[in-house]
């Protein structure tokens, strides 16, 4: 507190020397400017500059001296305020001419004082604050300011117009001011520099506070500054965690307008949450959000301001920022915490001390979903972790506030959300719901201002050469005409509204823009794969930045996706994602370790040692490590990994599948890799099969450096295919520096329909295949008997993660394959179906889910149809299969033939069986809620104390179908009366609640049986009665007397819903 106490004073000495500053030096200002009047205004921007410069030079002669000793008196201040002065004239200087307001410009140094006032009478509530790198110290913040001030003032232009004007100033003073700081303190620069070091070294809190003021820029590169918009969150059951999907449709703007009114900043409901008169030191608040939604940006930019306040003040909540990508970096297990090794080895802070210990901690943990292998083990592992830095002081460090963000993780999530003291919210029965903070991304307004603000920062952008919406954008732009460019991507079908709220998209958009890239409309895969070629073309040579070469492009691009494997890896066998080594990538692209001291292979990766294939926007580095600047990236290049491995050993006729095999199981990937590899294999089929050959061309275009990298040997990590280089790449010769794509190498596409062909069956012999792998380093081998048959591995077995060869191989087969149309279904390909089950019942064990939720749409079209069949019908069980325990909730069957199958106690809940076949299949002790059987055929099948709610049976056809004690709502059975006359005698015992085989729907609050869930089971039972009235004798007062009920309201519906039975 001490040093704080000192670094605050220092701040205020600052703020007290503005006063005395202004009142020395703008009389004289005043004297110049009248005496050089006629010099001064011969153009506007040099008036501006003359009266920054010659308040720089009154500065110095007026209160700072120029002697060395002055000159570094308070580390630099005056030195620092003299060279903003200077910069700001020349920055002044480089801007063209504008118009300025004739009476403004007659007082201008008045404006000028009037500015220096506005900020020295709020300077306690300022933005400045004490820090020592040149573009933020307080010195510079104040020159820079007040000359966008005076100038907001003074120029007459649009206000697009003035804006960008006032952005190129900015942006041209913030490049520049670093050299400037140097030149001006000259000789002493490096005993300041000594001396800022040294201070910085001796004060571990005021380090750690600068570099998370330093959060605050938003950008991928140094260059790159934009501004930050608020952001919106609102609560959310955290029973609906993983459905972040938005309700409304593209169409409907008003709606999407509507409903973002209801959202509140972030900040409000952190503080709602932390306000709580209850003080737990359980308490951690969840923010979940899909990929792209400004999660870490917010996090970054709420701990940059929490600091600002802290330096400012020397009080309040101490912010904490940690990224759980570094999570494997530092000691998990230490006493306090994974946060503690953290600031101990980065910082050299020891939280034990008395002077840390009592401060009020904001500790803002990021990126949860990137902690490492997303296993409930290993997420519960990493909060515990985090947690134990509130063991430092169980009584003060209930006041301490601790949140974390991440992705809507499929496994092991939500019994953290459910057990950290969640945020409740009342239903309408007064009962407390679990509640976390979804986060919003971007509101319509705010992707439009954004958007054009980053466009405003940069030059004047020429039109031509531009096309379609990019064209209307900068038109727009440059008349200051603005348009809706939200709703023009929606209204081109180029992205959806659930896409443009991710900030990332805005970014990418942004980027595509300025590089004069089509914005195809291709919908969101497009959009990325356009942006990941273009941050391809950015990877240059450091010697020749200026120098394209489209096959260095594509070796490039060999890199990267090797880049992109090994960080699957490393996530898969438990490091943190992202966090990457030089060393790693050689290794990888060798396929083996390479020894240090080889010369030739070390030479051999020159390019990936010295970062030659990097993009900046690609990644950030930190020394030898670096990371992906967003994981969206990294995904994005796996996907592609994925597909180019299908593609060469699918037209390598050399290669094996085992080959291949061996290529995919690289570990988990995310539910948004496998989005992007369906968009990627999509795209691949239609640029074969497209409507119109313009679009084919349009999917061409963008798939083709990822198909030329697999033309290209180097680093191609054995993903070489031979007869797309010499039947179809070696066609042409590339000109060197351009980057247009030769014309006949799309013309003569080399995939065509027998290349999806291949694929496709490729994908079904690795399904089929029977050999499984282990993605597990041994780490010896032992002898129990006599030849090493003993393995010792580094993991727990049920940590590897099961059949993703033949995951993905399910994923390109249905892709390419279906055709719902045309009836066409790539598992009808499948003779025996205990693989695919086999694979269920490892991923059951796996997951505690039969199937990855991003699989559940690849299982339409199961064929057994061809299974003879000498089932006895009700007697002892002999069928062919049986899948019993499993979690198969929401999968699609749809299309499918079942024979001769039982599932027994599975979760089938909202399974999607529609225009499917059973013939001898049973379900038995089974969730069936809201299946969909619509428009079945059913015979020789049971369905036997299963729950049905809410299933639907509409134009199903059956015979011999048992139907026997399922539960129609909760504690209610199918009347038994009705199954007996389904089918007959076989049907029987097991009364339980039923009255005489009747259904008692009991109305009273306690088992909450109101009218709509009366409609929605006779909306389930409807086919049967139906079949029943139809078939039988049967009486209306006898239907009707199949259900019992005390209540009035249930009563009329059940006369009027089986009286229109009757009709």
């Amino acid at each position: 507190m001490r040093k704080m106490l000192q670094d605050k004073k220092m701040l205020e000495s600052f703020k007290d020397t503005i006063p005395f500053i202004s009142k020395l030096t703008v009389d004289n200002l005043k004297d110049y400017v009248e005496k050089n009047a006629v010099k001064a205004l011969e153009n506007t921007n040099g008036l501006v500059g003359i009266t920054v410069k010659l308040f720089g030079q009154q500065l110095i002669d007026k209160y700072f001296e120029r002697q060395s000793e002055k000159k570094l008196e308070n580390f630099g201040l005056g030195t620092y305020f003299l060279s903003a002065c200077i910069q700001a004239e020349r920055s002044l200087k480089k801007m063209e001419d504008f118009s300025i307001d004739s009476h403004m410009q007659n007082h201008i140094i008045d404006l000028f004082e009037t500015s220096i006032k506005n900020k020295q009478e709020n300077i306690c509530n300022s933005n400045i604050i004490l820090h020592y790198t040149p573009l933020k110290h307080p010195a510079v913040h104040f020159i820079r300011e007040s000359c966008e001030h005076l100038l907001d003032q003074i120029i007459l232009e649009e206000q697009c117009e003035k804006q960008r004007i006032i952005n190129c100033f900015v942006k041209d003073f913030n490049e520049n001011i670093a050299n400037e700081v140097e030149k001006q303190f000259g000789e002493d620069y490096p005993r300041h520099f000594e001396e800022i070091q040294d201070a910085l070294l001796k004060n571990s809190e005021l380090r750690l506070l600068n570099d998370t003021l330093n959060l605050e820029k938003i950008g991928y590169v140094q260059s790159e500054e934009f501004t930050y918009q608020t952001t919106y969150a609102s609560w959310k059951k955290v029973s609906q965690y993983r459905d972040e999907s938005s309700k409304y449709s593209d169409g409907n703007i008003t709606d999407i307008e509507e409903e973002e009114k209801k959202l509140e900043p972030i900040e409000n409901l952190i503080k709602q949450y932390f306000s709580e008169t209850e003080d737990n030191i359980e308490k951690v608040l969840f923010v979940i959000a899909d990929f792209g939604k400004g999660k870490s940006t917010f996090m970054k930019y709420y701990a940059s301001q929490l600091a600002k306040k802290y330096q400012q003040r020397g009080e309040g909540l101490f912010p904490v920022y940690f990224n759980l990508r570094e999570f494997d970096t530092y000691n998990q297990d230490s006493v306090y915490g994974v946060i503690s090794d953290y600031l101990g080895k980065r910082y050299g802070i020891d939280l034990a001390e008395d002077s840390f210990k009592s401060k009020e901690y904001c500790f803002l943990i990021d990126s949860l979903d990137e902690s490492g292998n997303l296993t409930e083990e290993h997420i519960e592992k990493v909060v515990l972790s985090v947690k134990r830095i509130q063991n430092l002081d169980v009584t003060r460090s209930r006041k301490n506030r601790l949140i974390v963000t991440s992705r809507p993780i499929e496994y092991g999530l939500q019994k953290q959300l459910d057990q950290h003291r969640p945020f409740t919210i009342n239903n309408d029965e007064e009962r407390p719901i679990a509640h976390y903070i979804s986060l919003n991304g971007f509101l319509k307004f705010q992707f439009n201002n954004w958007l054009y603000d980053s466009l405003l920062r940069g030059e004047n952008i020429n039109p031509d050469g531009y096309k379609g919406i990019g064209r209307e954008i900068i038109n727009s732009l440059n008349t200051g005409m603005r348009i809706d460019i939200y709703k023009e991507l929606i209204d081109k079908k180029i992205l959806t509204h659930d896409e443009l709220k991710r900030p990332i998209f805005a970014y990418i958009l942004y980027k595509l823009i300025i590089n004069k890239e089509e914005l195809s409309g291709t919908n969101k895969i497009g959009i990325y794969l356009s942006f990941i070629n273009l941050l391809t073309k950015e990877a240059k040579y450091m010697e020749s930045v200026k120098v394209i070469n489209l096959l260095d492009e594509f070796r490039f691009r060999n890199i990267l996706h090797s880049t992109a494997a090994l960080w699957l890896f490393e996530n898969q066998i438990g490091k943190s994602r992202s966090i990457l080594t030089k060393e790693n990538i050689s290794n990888t692209l060798e396929g083996a370790v390479i020894d240090k001291h080889d010369s030739a292979k070390k030479e051999q990766y020159r390019e990936v040692e010295e970062i030659r294939f990097l993009s900046q926007c690609y990644f950030g580095q930190d020394g030898n490590h670096f990371y992906f600047q967003h994981q969206s990236f990294a995904e994005m290049l796996l996907a592609e990994y994925y597909l180019k491995v299908f593609i060469n050993y699918a037209l390598n006729d050399n290669t094996s599948v085992e080959e291949a095999k061996i290529r995919l199981n690289l570990g988990n990937p995310t539910a948004q890799t496998i989005e992007f590899f369906k968009g990627l294999l999509s795209l691949l089929k239609e640029s074969v099969s497209s409507s119109s050959m313009e679009e084919a061309m349009k999917r061409r275009r963008l798939l083709f450096p990822m198909l030329a990298s697999l033309c290209i040997p180097e680093y191609s990590k054995e993903l070489f295919t031979h007869k797309l280089k010499y039947k179809w790449f070696d066609e042409v010769k590339f000109d060197s520096n351009t980057t247009k794509i030769p014309e006949i190498l799309l013309s003569e596409w080399p995939i065509n329909e027998n290349v999806l062909n291949k694929i496709v069956e490729l994908s079904l012999s690795i399904i089929k295949s029977s050999s499984n792998y282990l993605l597990m380093k041994p780490i010896s081998q032992h002898t129990a008997l006599f030849d090493n048959e003993l393995l010792k591995v580094s993991l727990p077995i049920d940590q590897n993660v099961p059949d993703i060869d033949r995951w993905l191989g399910l994923i390109a087969g249905a892709t390419l394959h279906n055709d719902i149309n045309n009836k066409q279904f790539f598992l009808s390909k499948m003779k025996d179906y205990s693989t695919l089950f086999k694979m269920f019942k490892n991923w059951n064990h796996f997951a505690g889910s039969a199937v990855p939720e991003w699989s559940q749409d690849c299982f339409q079209g199961i064929n057994m149809e061809s299974i003879d069949n000498d089932y006895n019908f009700g007697r002892k069980r002999s069928k062919k299969y049986l899948l019993w325990g499993l979690r198969l909730r929401n999968i699609d069957f749809s299309y499918s033939k079942f024979n001769d199958i039982v599932f027994e106690n599975c979760h089938l809940n909202g399974v999607n069986f529609e225009n499917s076949t059973f013939e001898y299949v049973e379900f038995e002790e089974c969730n069936l809620r809201y299946g969909n059987f619509e428009n079945t055929f059913i015979r020789n099948s049971k369905i036997e104390k299963s729950m049905i709610q809410k299933c639907k049976f509409h134009g199903i056809d059956f015979s011999n179908l048992i139907l026997n004690m399922n539960e129609i709502l909760q504690g209610v059975l199918v009347p038994y009366y009705l199954e007996k006359k389904l089918y007959g005698p076989y049907v029987g015992g097991g009364m339980l609640i039923n009255l005489g085989g009747r259904s008692f729907l009991n109305g009273s609050e306690h088992y909450i049986i109101g009218p709509e869930e009366i409609i929605d089971m006779f909306t389930t039972l409807k086919p049967f009665i139906s079949s029943v009235i139809k078939n039988s004798d049967v009486e209306l007062d006898v239907v009707k007397g199949w259900f019992v009920t005390d209540d009035e309201k249930i009563n009329r519906i059940i006369d009027e819903t089986i009286s229109n039975l009757f009709e």
